[in-house]
């Protein structure tokens, strides 16, 4: 705008139309700076610590949850690998229901194994929100070990059944279905 002799006057005032666009423009590039950072490709996403496009020596065991309900399951799980405890589906849904009153919170989990001779140590158990409920309500089990040849690439899961008549739980190679070596089996509840 024209001063009274005859010169420019640049006008800075933060309502101005200029400056506001401007102050619009310095906060959107950066922004979509970040923004289409964001879209570079990463390296391929892993699950439970295996790579999906060249995966590693090794084999994947399942647990396998059943007859679901709000406030029990049946759960058969791997709990130990040659002696040694291992993280389980039964484990981890306690976990997550602690302190939710009689809601069962499932969390299944899948574990990578190495290829090898190992002795499995298996648990086929009805598992109830509140534990107090495992004694006023029919709750069976049945756990044992098997000697199993895990091979490279294998994909097992761990199957049972639950029943008053008899309990049995057993490793099962997922894709032939062939029950490794064979199932353990309990009549007590």
């Amino acid at each position: 705008m024209p001063a009274a002799d005859g010169s420019f006057i640049r006008d800075s005032t933060p309502n101005h139309p200029n400056s506001l666009q401007m102050m619009q423009v310095r906060f959107a590039l950066p922004v979509l700076a970040v923004a289409l950072g964001a879209c570079v490709s990463s390296p391929p996403q892993t699950s439970q610590g295996l790579n999906l496009i060249h995966p590693a020596p090794g084999a994947v065991i399942k647990d396998r949850i059943s007859a679901v309900e709000a406030s029990k399951a049946n759960f058969c799980v791997l709990i130990a690998v040659d002696g040694k405890s291992v993280p389980n589906s039964i484990g981890a849904t306690l976990e997550a229901s602690r302190g939710k009153g009689n809601q069962l919170f499932v969390r299944v989990l899948d574990r990578a194994i190495d290829v090898g001779v190992h002795q499995l140590t298996l648990r086929c158990q009805t598992v109830h929100a509140a534990p107090i409920m495992a004694l006023l309500k029919s709750t069976y089990f049945v756990e044992g070990s098997v000697e199993v040849d895990v091979k490279n690439q294998g994909l097992y899961v761990v199957n049972g059944e639950l029943g008053p008549g008899g309990s049995s739980v057993w490793l099962e190679d997922e894709t032939s279905g062939n029950v490794l070596p064979a199932k353990i089996t309990s009549t007590s509840k």
